[in-house]
């Protein structure tokens, strides 16, 4: 069970707590329903959650990934690009060749990815991130996810 302490940490360091997840919620005297960033008083049951458990990795705070949970991750922060058809995007999708995106297009895409995993992609290892299936396997190299 998350308590109110360890998000309120998690909430201040990353300005953010899980940007898929929208309804978690938590055990305090009374419960909070926790909606993005924002934690508002309701009077709902407790769920527990024990797979989102944040872990200190490399001075900030990040969620134990899995590689679904990263393919998640990374197939909806395409499918909210303006430039990206969400119904031609698969992990197999080339970014220039299948999607039509340009450089400054991909340039766009790693900056999102690198919000969105709170960490930084260098420049000599972008150029071989053209698919969906590379960038997870990159990240989840990044966090040590073999499965």
């Amino acid at each position: 069970m998350l308590t109110y302490s360890v998000i309120s940490n998690f909430a201040r360091r990353t300005n953010r707590f899980l940007p898929i997840a929208s309804n978690i919620f938590l055990n305090k005297r009374n419960y909070l329903k926790l909606h993005g960033s924002r934690l508002v008083k309701g009077n709902t049951k407790a769920l527990v959650v024990p797979s989102i458990t944040p872990v200190r990795m490399g001075g900030s705070f990040h969620m134990p990934y899995t590689l679904n949970h990263i393919e998640e991750r990374v197939l909806l922060v395409l499918k909210l690009y303006d430039k990206i058809s969400p119904d031609t995007l698969t992990v197999n999708s080339h970014f220039s060749q299948d999607l039509g995106l340009d450089s400054l297009d991909h340039v766009e895409v790693i900056i999102a990815m690198e919000d969105e995993f709170d960490f930084e992609i260098p420049e000599e290892h972008q150029h071989r991130l053209m698919r969906p299936k590379d960038i997870i396997r990159y990240v989840a190299d990044r966090f040590d996810i073999y499965e």
